[in-house]
């Protein structure tokens, strides 16, 4: 709603993240200040990080108001936004974000990843369901466990990426900076890189509460992706979270000597907050947290 591709005559081959004075959920839709300095820095810092296979969409240049006030300055606000540039290398691949898998056409019911990947068939959802989550976990969890680097990852941030011949999943890639949340003392030890005096004060991206980056990360991966995946595709009975179970004790078993089993003992608590979208509108605070501790949805069906 609020990025903008420009016309291939432009010759012009960035996308705009521009801000938007309108409230969606939870929050007005601008550009805080904060988020056009993490952006850049990240940029520069996470391909030395994260594995080749996770491609990114950097963001080499923003912009933001002189305001004092971070509101009025984040109106003003506007990043660039990049493709990866490993899509130049494999022209076969199509980015599909996640949050269009799940949609449905006019004239059917069934969603376009049931239409494209042709999952006809309660086997085929089970194995495609769990491809994509062997390919989702590793790319959030392992920056996560290595340096402390939570990204947002929800359906509108992860990217599909499909070899458009075979229509098989071959990767993943990542966008939005602003919403990734780092637990600095873990990111300065193990990355090695200064975040803090890149950075205008103020801004929740740097944190040094470690179970608040592991809170983000499962409000955004797990509920929001993997438990929405799922939920659309009928697997909550049928094995679903069984599935992201298995790959979670893959991916963080390796990890245990960093913090994997910090992780672990986070994700599978029996109770997790979530966000109370409606009380926030109800009782008008649009701008702070509002939750409720509820069941751990990653614990369901055992």
């Amino acid at each position: 709603m609020r990025t903008i591709s420009l016309l291939p005559e432009m010759n012009f081959p960035f996308h705009l993240k521009m801000s938007l004075n309108c409230q969606i959920t939870s929050t007005v839709r601008n550009v805080n200040p904060w988020a056009t300095f993490l952006g850049p820095l990240l940029s520069k810092i996470l391909p030395n990080l994260v594995s080749p296979d996770l491609w990114l969409f950097e963001e080499p240049a923003s912009i933001t108001g002189a305001q004092d006030n971070a509101t009025q300055a984040g109106y003003l606000s506007c990043i660039i936004r990049k493709l990866p540039e490993q899509q130049a290398k494999a022209p076969e691949e199509v980015l599909i974000p996640a949050t269009g898998l799940y949609q449905t056409p006019s004239n059917d019911d069934r969603t376009y990843m049931e239409i494209f990947f042709g999952l006809n068939s309660l086997k085929k959802k089970q194995e495609w369901f769990r491809k994509y989550i062997s390919l989702l976990l590793p790319a959030v969890i392992d920056p996560l466990v290595q340096y402390g680097i939570g990204f947002e990852s929800h359906l509108q941030n992860i990217i599909v990426r499909v070899n458009s011949r075979t229509r098989e999943l071959v990767g993943l890639a990542i966008r939005d900076m602003d919403g990734s949340r780092i637990h600095y003392p873990t990111f300065r030890c193990r990355a090695g890189y200064d975040l803090i005096s890149g950075m205008a004060p103020g801004g929740h991206h740097i944190l040094n509460d470690l179970r608040a980056v592991l809170h983000h990360v499962h409000k955004t991966l797990i509920q929001e992706n993997a438990g929405h995946i799922l939920y659309t595709l009928g697997l909550e009975p049928h094995g679903g979270w069984s599935i992201v179970r298995d790959e979670l004790e893959k991916v963080l078993e390796p990890l245990a000597e960093h913090d994997g089993k910090v992780v672990h003992d986070f994700l599978l608590e029996e109770t997790m907050p979530l966000y109370r979208f409606l009380g926030m509108r109800l009782f008008g605070r649009v701008t702070e947290d509002f939750e409720v501790n509820l069941p751990n949805f990653l614990l369901r069906g055992i």
